[in-house]
């Protein structure tokens, strides 16, 4: 499935969500900060194809995205993110 890696999240009024040195936070950058955090328990090829993915998603924007990375995408993503904000944006955006 394709994505816009440079889709903007919104705050709650629906402008640019910003981080705190108000850079707007946008997909790719919540998808590759996901994939780059250490999971426990992740062996050295899940690290690896996280790695490669990452690069993938940063370095273009657009991606198309297998089931299988979608599923460990969205896994990533709530433990990277405790903020509903954020997970709950890019959980939607995965999910359609």
């Amino acid at each position: 499935m394709k994505f816009d890696t440079t889709i903007a999240l919104k705050n709650l009024a629906g402008e640019p969500l910003t981080d705190n040195n108000n850079n707007v936070v946008v997909f790719k950058d919540v998808l590759t900060s996901a994939l780059l955090t250490p999971k426990q328990g992740q062996t050295a090829q899940q690290k690896i194809e996280n790695w490669n993915l990452a690069q993938e998603i940063y370095k273009n924007d657009e991606v198309d995205l297998t089931a299988e990375q979608i599923v460990t995408i969205k896994e990533l993503v709530v433990l990277a993110f405790n903020e509903p904000i954020i997970s709950g944006q890019v959980l939607e955006i995965l999910s359609k």
